[in-house]
């Protein structure tokens, strides 16, 4: 299939979706943070623990591997340039989106919206993604929906259906409005960025012996360290303003959607960091049948968050993973950013 013919595709099977979402049977409204959802006949629905953060998640129970679930982060008015460095980010960590198919900015009345398809892995098996970014006067919402890559068209285009339902109670129909001037009260006046802003700063400790692969071009993505024993830290950025404690609860949270090194979280805990906030997080997964375990450090400083993440087959010796814990809590900024 040409890349003409697959673009056509996928906008055809979008326009269904769209016209198709009101017709949903199904419907939740989340009073608080005021956002709406409708779902196919035979789907089901849950809140898990943390739906204090918006999140729910739905299935599709007899077909394996479908699924669509929708993420939270207190972090309100992105703007596009924002909205598209966060998703290369989540993209970046996420192995159901790992190859970019397809990109659509959506215009929306009071807000700012992105879609993209991807196509992946979920636990090994070929998929193929949809991910919606919504941001909003309350914050961004993302929604995430994965099928197999075959024998899944009408699944597919339910999630399709599904994604295209979700809307916001500050969001008007669609069309010109512009985003700079968004529904709701008015944002914090912006004092404005030199230009050029300058480049990401940063320390960080190489253990001997380990390799050092520079990812300037690669989205979101500054540094990838590796050592023997399959040992890897990643370290990334984005530029995402100043940012909560609790918003790195929710970023976090976000990461490790859908990443099956990082399935279990097992530790959850602030950072002292110079004119800034940090996080840490300890995961527990799997690659394959091998067990993992993982540890994420959110630095946020100035404008920029870093995210910086080790990962070690849980079978390795303590003092490997020893350096993969020091080489994560090494990093440090080196300078205000944004300022």
């Amino acid at each position: 299939m040409t890349i003409q013919r697959a673009a056509l595709l996928a906008g055809a099977l979008l326009l269904a979706g769209c016209l198709s979402a009101a017709t949903l049977p199904n419907h939740y409204h989340h009073e608080h943070l005021r956002y709406t959802i409708s779902w196919p006949e035979g789907w089901q629905s849950q809140l898990p623990e943390d739906a204090r953060y918006g999140v729910q998640y739905l299935t599709a129970p007899g077909i394996p591997g479908v699924d669509v679930q929708l993420l939270y982060v207190s972090t309100p008015r992105l703007q596009p340039e924002k909205l598209q460095a966060v998703a290369d980010s989540l993209a970046e960590r996420n192995p159901a989106t790992r190859t970019l198919v397809s990109e659509q900015a959506l215009e929306l009345t009071g807000g700012a919206g992105l879609q993209r398809e991807y196509t992946g892995l979920a636990a090994e098996v070929p998929c193929r993604s949809l991910a919606r970014f919504v941001s909003t006067v309350d914050g961004l919402f993302i929604l995430i929906g994965k099928a197999p890559a075959t024998g899944s068209d009408a699944a597919w285009a339910q999630i399709g259906q599904i994604l295209a339902s979700f809307t916001h109670d500050s969001l008007g129909e669609t069309g010109g409005a512009a985003y700079v001037t968004p529904a709701g009260p008015s944002s914090a006046p912006q004092t404005p960025s030199p230009s050029p802003t300058p480049a990401p700063a940063y320390t960080i400790t190489i253990p001997e012996g380990w390799t050092s692969e520079p990812s300037e071009g690669a989205a979101g993505r500054l540094l990838r360290l590796s050592g023997g024993a399959n040992l890897s830290v990643e370290l990334g950025a984005a530029s995402m303003g100043t940012l909560t404690q609790e918003q790195l609860q929710q970023i976090a949270a976000a990461l490790s959607i859908g990443n099956p090194l990082m399935a279990t979280r097992i530790m959850d805990s602030e950072v002292r960091v110079h004119e800034g906030i940090g996080r840490a997080v300890a995961y527990s997964g799997r690659s394959g049948d091998t067990p993992y375990r993982a540890l994420m450090h959110l630095i946020s400083r100035g404008e920029n968050l870093y995210i910086v993440v080790g990962f070690a087959p849980d079978t390795v010796a303590d003092a490997d993973w020893q350096q993969v814990v020091d080489t994560v809590r090494s990093f440090t900024p080196t300078q205000p950013d944004g300022d």
